[in-house]
């Protein structure tokens, strides 16, 4: 099976079967936003824009000796992830009551920011235990939540996005480290691009003509 094949049935699978009412809308904004943890961590309710559904992302939280400590994203710079209206209900809910400044994703426990897991088979992880009831032991050992953004990505590029509106939405750097890292992807969209390209020259000459005659 294809990469971005396997990313997709992860996240189906996930998402079908999560049964945590606080993983499930972490796990979504990760796997359809494709934002890092530590942004992911550092999100405010403020930060969300219902309207234009619109994620800012402005800052990274970082668990540093036992310590979270915020700060500018890892590119040092912010940028705005869109998000699909699937997302909506579950922002709605995790930004309702809550003031602007205040996190969009606390733990549950401290109120203070959600700590990440440490490695795919932590058992003390809310993440460990949500995966394990969704995809069973084989799958769930190996995945990380970093999975969920390569996720995101073979979702954006099979819906028809080009590599600048990918880099943009995953933050990073260059297009070349998009390519970089997800030129599989791509290449399996050249496929497509062939076929409408065979699509439109139909439409110009006509069906049977050929560009050689």
């Amino acid at each position: 099976m294809r990469v971005a094949g396997v990313f997709v049935l992860l996240f189906v699978l996930f998402y079908v079967v999560c049964r945590l009412r606080l993983g499930r809308p972490i796990v979504l904004t990760l796997g359809l936003c494709g934002l890092r943890w530590g942004e992911l961590e550092g999100l405010q309710a403020g930060d969300v824009d219902l309207k234009r559904q619109r994620i800012h992302v402005r800052r990274s939280a970082t668990e540093v000796c036992h310590e979270i400590v915020v700060d500018v994203t890892k590119t040092g710079e912010e940028r705005t992830v869109i998000f699909p209206r699937l997302l909506r209900p579950c922002l709605e809910d995790a930004c309702d009551g809550r003031r602007q400044s205040d996190l969009l994703f606390p733990d549950r426990r401290t109120g203070s920011y959600l700590r990440k897991t440490h490695g795919p088979c932590s058992t003390s992880s809310w993440f460990y235990w949500a995966k394990k009831r969704s995809l069973g032991d084989a799958i769930a050992d190996s995945m990380t939540i970093h999975d969920l953004r390569h996720t995101c990505a073979s979702l954006l590029v099979h819906a028809g996005a080009n590599v600048k509106a990918v880099q943009r939405q995953l933050g990073h750097k260059s297009a070349t480290m998009t390519l970089d890292v997800y030129a599989d992807l791509f290449d399996d969209d050249l496929d497509a691009v062939g076929d409408a390209m065979d699509g439109l020259l139909v439409r110009a000459i006509g069906e049977g003509r050929s560009l050689a005659a």
